[in-house]
Order: structure tokens, then sequence, then C-alpha cells
């Protein structure tokens, strides 16, 4: 209960214009390095192979909100992939950008959906998955405060594949 109400409070504070991100130089290897880290206990017991590939991407940004990006993403990857599947997560930098690719080999969501699932508490149909369905908009919120971008595809052979591109 105390997470769904942190969630609803940052996106009220976000519309309201009062939530504010902090500047700071950093490395977005680092940030979803650390938030690979705190989901190795949620991989082993999903029996999800988490593989990382983390070049430097120097940035400037909120180090705690970047760290909320890739726990929200990565979870998702864990969560809704399939069981004893893979989570891929590759970081890298270069021509002005930081870029974040999370993937997974679970059933996918398809074309038509994504679209929607930026929004606030859209779940996909037959979802048995625990969640509010804010995590993917929170992740949109963060993605625009710093300036980027994020889409969703499908991955070839299966699965979501989320992209991330943060000014440098």
């Amino acid at each position: 209960m105390a997470r769904l109400i942190d969630e609803l409070l940052l996106l009220a504070r976000s519309d309201a214009g009062t939530q504010t991100l902090e500047r700071r130089p950093l490395d977005l290897a680092d940030a979803v390095a650390e938030a690979a880290t705190d989901l190795a206990a949620l991989a082993e017991r999903h029996a999800a192979a988490l593989q990382l590939d983390l070049s430097p991407a120097p940035m400037r940004g909120d180090a705690l909100r970047l760290r909320q990006l890739a726990t929200i993403l990565i979870d998702n990857a864990i969560r809704f992939g399939s069981p004893g599947g893979h989570a891929w997560v590759t970081v890298s930098g270069g021509d002005g950008a930081a870029l974040l690719t999370i993937a997974d080999d679970g059933p996918g969501i398809p074309s038509h959906h994504h679209e929607l699932v930026f929004q606030r508490f859209w779940r996909g149909p037959d979802t048995e998955v625990e969640g509010s369905g804010l995590g993917l908009a929170i992740a949109a919120w963060i993605v625009s405060a710093q300036g980027g971008s994020i889409d969703v595809s499908e991955r070839d052979g299966g699965g979501t594949v989320f992209k991330v591109r943060l000014p440098a």
C-alpha cells in the first residue's frame, strides 16, 4: 500500500509541476547496475537469467530517478518474461546520448497495445502478475523529465524490448 501511495504521489506532483529532478554528472551504467543488483533475488525466484552488458554512458541526471527507471523496466522484464527465461540489460553511450535497452523472452506485448503501455493503470489483458499499472507511466515521466524518449517493440524470437534514449 505504501508503494502505491508513493507512486500516486509522484505522478500527482509531476502533473502539478512540483516534482523536480536533480541534474548531476553520473554514469547511467552505475545506476542500472545498482538496480540490477537490487533485483537479483527477484530474478533468482523467477529462475530468470539476468544478463548485463553495461558500457560507460556519462550524462547529467537524477541518479535516484534513473535507478528507479531501470528498476521498473528490469522488474517488468523478470516478472512478465517467461518462467526460467532471460532478461537482457544493455547500457551504452555515444553520439550525445546514453542508451538503455531492456529485453525479455516472454510472451510479449501485442503491437496494438504498444500505445497504451505508458498510460496510468493500464494492464494487459489476461495479466496474472500483480501490479498497479503505474510503473511504466512513472518510467515514461522519468524519461520525459530527463529530456529523453522511451519506446516499446516486439523482440525477434518473442518478447518485449524497451529502448530508452537520454541526452548525455
